[in-house]
């Protein structure tokens, strides 16, 4: 459309806009926006066209191509048109855009006087944070800081883009201005603390060593003064990294006056004044600091349980009061701690996840779940006589004299909050973090040495992935963020390797942030295999995968497994002995073990399970052995077939072959019982689960299978010695059952049972079951006798005996010809 001549059409042009005009002041945005279009297309260049066609524009939304041109016109017409900023900025902020084109408006709305100014400068900063921008972060949070004052999330974000940008000094000038406005607020000088560590540890990382002045001291010296209370771990060991930066002379040296001059701002009036201070700063001595009165008083003091004070919480001052006994002091040493005096060894336990807690449910259920840890640490240091316990809101701290009993009582607390959160839910859930700090000398002695000990102990519970360089953090990332972990340092490992008592795994040397020295750090591999195993964290062993548990009886628990590279079905049975499972390698009664393991692994008899595999994995032994699904002995007559006097033949046959065998062997079974004769996918007989010395266990030295005593011999009942005559006693019992359907000793229970095998005698099984062969009748009899040299003495005669009474029945169309052949001796 051609360009209207304004002057000819003057009046046209005057009404169109009126029309517009009062469209968007009734909030008619479409209607406006077509009068103004009109305009625009007349090719009419007017600043209050352009701007009244945006504010349609913005009124509808319209945000596209053409849209943007009508407000870059309105700009271009108007460049310090701060309305169509103003409407452009805050549409975007309530949109919530982050494009490069809203980031471009936010810009030129902030130069100039906007009243979104607070909001829009706090959004801009957030994206260019987010975009890892670090440069314009700090200049927007600046510029708000600075017009605006201390807004605490604002201050953050200036922080850390300063921190990534390498600005310290511009960060101390902000900081002490910010200081000056708020009167000494102990957040800020806390932030400014901050700042000096890291210009501090950037130096350290570049090899460089920052020079700090003397206001600077006074500045960190007022923030510790400050401090009368530690309400985080985090807290305290700030409070002691700052202690450490002040008695290292390397970063202070002498007073230099062009410290002063360095200064653009300070919290003092006059620079004599700040003269004074750092005089004072110099003669102060070095080197006094004390524990109790600096570090002890400014936490809490948790008795010990059963104590005048359960669970109480008692300042040093109360503690100091109450006179307790269980700490020594030396009356000669002012402000001595009330510590063991030879107390050289710090536990740091940190709550992972309790600021998550507070901010998942509630600051009540953060403490509930502190309260609960504290109560299990208590207990748990108890057992080794350990009281020295100290703590904070989310924390605690303990004292100790001996590294394994600390790292044992850090191992014990970490499996009982194990077991704890696998019964409980999300809102109970106990994660902690544990350092173990062995110290050169005891930390009741203080001095400087006793600030570096603390500093670095509190250092290895707390550090995390963030308190490493960045180049460092890729390879570490998953060390440091693991739930519920146990950290050692240098000279506590040391001492616990040569201990060989724990599993230890070295994770590296590095630098930790605020330390000037790096830090070695190891990991205690706490983790108890058996509660993995019990809880079904552990779904595989070696190459078998675990399908169902299937039996859990004393030191064995059993499974169903499959060999994830045969594809066949077997049954695991894994030692669940902590004290067998905890032995080194090398221990005789593990070496034994595994030879008795092996030999019966050597032995192969159809009627007897392969053994196929014993091993460990994950702290955890097992024997892998051939998978039998078949019924047991005693089901075959009750559930299977009808009672057949040579069909029971044959199965005596066969259990004595596989005893005669296993007894050849070296081997006597002395865990006979119903469950351990199956029915095998060929109808044979199969025996299994011979019984493991218990003497390998020591933890199980005392257990009895309830099942077990129904079918055990009268010396073994008697603790007597027991061989090959004491599997021929039980085959008996398993016998009668089998071909009467009913144990031969009348018992009420357990309780009974051995009573009876000692001192009765069942009838005959003919006389319950009339079908059974008088050889078998006898047979039964015979192996029942109460006195061992009054039973068949070995299963070789039983053997000889049915091979020629009965070989027609034995190897008449029946598949043993196949079995008979590959019995070899």
């Amino acid at each position: 459309m051609s360009r209207l001549d304004a002057k000819k059409h003057k009046d046209l042009i005057i009404l169109i806009m009126a029309l517009g005009d009062a469209y968007l002041e009734k909030g008619l945005y479409a209607e406006a926006a077509k009068r103004y279009a009109q305009l625009v297309q007349f090719k009419i260049t007017n600043r209050r066209i352009y701007t009244n066609y945006s504010k349609a524009l913005i009124g509808l939304k319209r945000f596209d191509h053409k849209a943007m041109e009508v407000y870059q016109k309105a700009i271009e017409l108007d460049p310090n048109n701060v309305e169509v900023y103003n409407m452009l900025a805050s549409r975007f902020l309530q949109e919530g855009r982050q494009d490069a084109e809203a980031i471009q408006v936010y810009e030129m709305a902030l130069r100039h006087e906007t009243p979104l100014f607070d909001k829009l400068a706090a959004h801009l900063a957030r994206l260019y944070f987010d975009q890892a921008d670090f440069a314009r972060c700090k200049a927007v949070a600046e510029r708000f800081l600075a017009k605006t004052g201390y807004e605490p999330e604002v201050l953050e974000l200036y922080m850390q883009a300063a921190w990534q940008t390498g600005c310290f000094r511009d960060a101390s000038n902000l900081l002490k201005k910010l200081v000056d406005a708020e009167e000494g607020s102990p957040v800020l000088l806390k932030t400014l603390c901050l700042n000096y560590l890291e210009k501090k540890f950037d130096g350290e990382l570049k090899n460089e060593t920052r020079r700090f002045s003397h206001i600077d001291r006074q500045l960190i010296l007022d923030y510790l003064a400050q401090t009368s209370r530690f309400e985080t771990l985090q807290e305290l060991s700030l409070y002691l990294d700052l202690k450490r930066f002040l008695a290292d002379k390397a970063y202070w040296g002498g007073y230099v006056e062009a410290d002063l001059e360095e200064e653009e701002v300070t919290v003092y009036e006059t620079a004599g004044e700040a003269a004074q201070e750092a005089e004072h700063a110099r003669e102060r001595p070095r080197g006094d600091f004390r524990l109790g009165e600096e570090v002890l008083g400014k936490l809490t003091f948790y008795s010990a349980p059963g104590s005048a004070h359960p669970a109480s919480t008692l300042t040093f001052e109360d503690f100091q009061k109450e006179g307790a006994a269980i700490f020594a002091r030396h009356e000669s040493t002012p402000g001595m701690a009330p510590l063991p005096e030879k107390a050289d060894i710090l536990v740091t336990i940190e709550l992972a996840n309790f600021g998550q807690l507070q901010l998942d449910y509630s600051l009540e259920q953060a403490q509930l779940i502190r309260n609960k840890l504290q109560v299990m640490f208590s207990e748990v240091a108890e057992k080794y006589e350990i009281s020295q316990l100290w703590g904070t809101t989310n924390g605690l701290l303990m004292f100790a004299e001996n590294i394994l009993d600390a790292v044992s009582v850090a191992v014990d607390l970490l499996n009982k909050l194990n077991r704890h959160n696998f019964v409980n839910d999300q809102n109970e859930q106990i994660l902690v973090a544990i350092g173990v700090h062995h110290a050169r000398e005891p930390f009741a002695l203080g001095g400087d040495q006793a600030v570096k000990e603390l500093s670095t102990a509190l250092k290895v519970g707390l550090v995390g992935e963030a308190d490493l360089p960045e180049d460092d953090r890729p390879m570490y990332s998953k060390v440091f963020q693991k739930k519920n972990r146990l950290f050692l340092s240098g000279k506590a490992y040391r001492e616990i390797k040569s201990a060989n008592r724990f599993k230890v795994n070295s994770i590296g040397t590095f630098r930790v942030r605020y330390l000037k020295e790096p830090l070695s750090l190891h990991e205690v591999a706490w983790r108890n295999p058996l509660d993995d195993l019990r809880f079904g964290y552990i779904k595989r062993l070696g190459r078998f995968d675990l399908l169902a548990e299937i039996g859990d009886k004393g030191p064995i628990k059993v499974f169903k497994a499959k060999d994830s590279t045969l594809q066949r079905f077997v049954i695991l049975k894994v030692i669940q002995s902590e004290v067998f499972n905890s032995l080194p390698p090398n221990n005789p009664q593990k070496l034994e073990f595994y030879q008795f393991a092996r030999a019966l692994a050597q032995m192969s008899h159809p009627n007897i399970t392969n053994v196929y595999e014993i091993d460990e994995d994950q702290g955890l032994t097992y024997i892998a052995r051939e998978f039998v699904e078949g019924m047991t002995v005693t089901e075959i007559f009750r559930n299977r077939e009808a009672f057949n006097s040579d069909r029971v033949i044959q199965i005596i046959y066969q259990i004595c072959r596989g005893l005669q065998y296993s007894h050849r062997n070296g081997f006597s079974h002395l865990n006979l019982k119903p469950n351990n004769i199956r029915l095998g996918v060929n109808h044979e007989i199969k025996i299994m689960d011979f019984r493991i010395p218990d003497v390998l266990f020591d933890d199980y030295k005392h257990y009895t299978d309830p099942e077990d005593l129904f079918y055990r011999s009268p010396e073994q009942i008697l603790g007597q010695d027991a061989d090959g005559r004491s599997d021929i006693f039980s085959m008996g019992v398993i016998l009668y059952q089998m071909v009467t359907g009913r144990y031969p000793f009348e018992v009420g229970g357990r309780a009974d049972a051995g009573e009876a095998i000692l001192n009765t005698t069942p009838p005959p099984p003919s006389q319950l079951n009339p079908r059974v062969p008088r050889f078998c009748d006898a047979l039964i009899q015979k192996c029942m006798a109460k006195n061992p040299d009054k039973r068949v003495q070995s299963v070789d005669q039983i053997v000889t005996l049915l091979k020629k009474t009965f070989e027609s029945v034995l190897f008449s169309n029946f598949n043993y010809q196949i079995a008979q052949s590959r019995d070899s001796y």
